[in-house]
């Protein structure tokens, strides 16, 4: 009995530590620029906290904190106009050279779609 917890509890162990690392290299490897396939939008990826939206529309940065959980991506504004912005959670894949964002569910300064960056 107390094998057999202490294998299962191995292997829940070695789960936990495998996914943190998969969230690690997530985090360093999103930072950087990356500008949209479809608009004429950048994203620059400051540090593991903060990114920065730069508009075609506006030729402003927008501020904006984050934070990545697995294959989630949690978005809210940061900027100077102190407005109450809810977070927004988004599923996003990030590969080499590509970062896919889904925003179909809302986000506070962009649209309503699934857009991809490039770097």
């Amino acid at each position: 009995m107390n094998r057999t917890l202490l294998i299962i509890g191995s292997i829940l162990l070695a789960a936990i530590v495998l996914s943190c690392d998969r969230d690690a290299r997530t985090k360093e490897a999103i930072l950087g620029t990356w500008v949209s396939v479809d608009q004429a939008d950048t994203l620059v990826f400051l540090n593991e906290e903060v990114f920065e939206k730069n508009s075609a529309d506006n030729g402003y940065m927008t501020p904006f904190l984050y934070s990545i959980h697995h294959d989630s991506i949690t978005v809210q504004y940061n900027g100077p106009n102190e407005i109450l912005v809810k977070p927004s959670v988004h599923y996003f894949e990030l590969e080499e050279s590509t970062l896919s964002i889904d925003f179909t569910n809302g986000c506070y300064g962009f649209p309503r779609e699934q857009l991809i960056y490039g770097r």
